[in-house]
């Protein structure tokens, strides 16, 4: 069954499990931005446990559309999330497979969220393997008839089937990071994992 989703930065690894499931897929760009949300946040396990990566953005209004959220760039934010992935992850199996092409990706400046979001996301679903017609909302819709709807959840795995990760010997497995974590770890068999949730 078809379905619609968030615009999501680096989104947790069971949105995109979520994602595969689906022949089509709507991004709803109308709904109100929420912050503090998968919407400009993602969290990947780093030395000292949990570290949550924020996209800065220009200051909204109340009830904004997300299409209209714009990203701020004054601070260097994405050479920041750059190293912190450099730091987190360069011992894990696959990071040099995909680093160079992020360091590329990371140099685009798009003004709007769900741009940054996309280029984002489009790169993960090629990398992962998922074959998904994707849309973009023309309007908000409180309910879309025949669609799964998983804008409202936040994307907690059922049951926690792990992998190894870099820092498990330290934490444990940590369920449903951004999908880097999946990536960075178990590079082609993500998809496996993935339909396995």
């Amino acid at each position: 069954m078809n379905g619609v989703f968030i615009s999501a930065y680096a989104a947790p690894v069971s949105y995109y499990a979520a994602l595969l499931k689906c022949p089509k897929i709507f991004i709803d760009i109308y709904e109100h931005f929420i912050k503090q949300t998968i919407r400009n946040r993602c969290v990947i396990a780093a030395a000292n446990g949990k570290l949550v990566l924020t996209i800065p953005l220009v200051h909204r209004r109340n009830n904004m559309p997300t299409h209209e959220v714009s990203i701020s760039y004054g601070n260097n934010w994405q050479r920041h999330h750059l190293k912190s992935l450099e730091s987190a992850y360069r011992s894990s199996p696959f990071f040099d497979y995909y680093y160079d092409d992020l360091v590329e990706i990371y140099k685009q400046q798009p003004e709007k969220l769900f741009q940054w979001n996309n280029i984002l996301n489009e790169q993960f679903i090629q990398w992962i393997g998922i074959n998904t017609e994707k849309y973009y909302t023309t309007t908000y819709q409180k309910v879309y008839e025949g669609m799964n709807d998983y804008r409202g959840l936040n994307f907690e795995f059922y049951h926690k089937l792990p992998y190894n990760q870099v820092f498990e010997d330290r934490f444990g497995f940590i369920s449903d990071l951004s999908i880097y974590d999946l990536l960075f770890n178990c590079g082609n068999d993500s998809i496996l994992y993935l339909m396995n949730k």
